[in-house]
């Protein structure tokens, strides 16, 4: 009777020792096969680690990108929810506080052209007198 010595696999283990024998010897008879190194394995099992080495990369920088994306979402979302906060405490009406800002423009705005306006009258002034000085200038020259 013939028992298999693993549950998962039918061949007896003096059936393997036997074949890996076998395989071996054969090996043994073609002179130009060499059986401690098979290149083609080796060189498609290097093809096969380099191509999951940069799988792993890009699945790596994909995560970390992940990470720093929801990383900018959760600061975005924390800031505005301070900035909320802020302005429940101050009890401000995003349009008041529009409005406010437009009437505080509005008034730079009228105080820089009151301000240019008066630089120009006093440029103005300025030319006159300059004027005036020359005129006597050339009326006193004249004389």
């Amino acid at each position: 009777m013939h028992w298999p010595s693993s549950p998962t696999r039918p061949l007896d283990s003096l059936d393997g020792v036997e074949e890996n024998q076998k395989a071996r010897a054969a090996a043994l008879y073609h002179p130009l096969s060499s059986p401690l190194s098979n290149k083609a394995g080796t060189r498609e099992e290097k093809k096969r680690t380099e191509m999951i080495k940069a799988r792993d990369q890009l699945r790596q920088q994909r995560l970390v990108l992940g990470r720093e994306r929801t990383s900018e979402r959760e600061s975005y979302a924390q800031q505005m929810e301070l900035l909320r906060l802020q302005a429940a405490a101050l009890d401000m009406d995003p349009d008041d506080w529009d409005r406010e800002t437009e009437q505080v423009e509005a008034d730079l705005d009228e105080a820089y052209e009151a301000e240019l306006e008066e630089y120009m009258l006093q440029e103005e002034l300025e030319l006159e007198q300059q004027l005036r000085e020359l005129q006597l200038n050339e009326t006193a020259k004249g004389d």
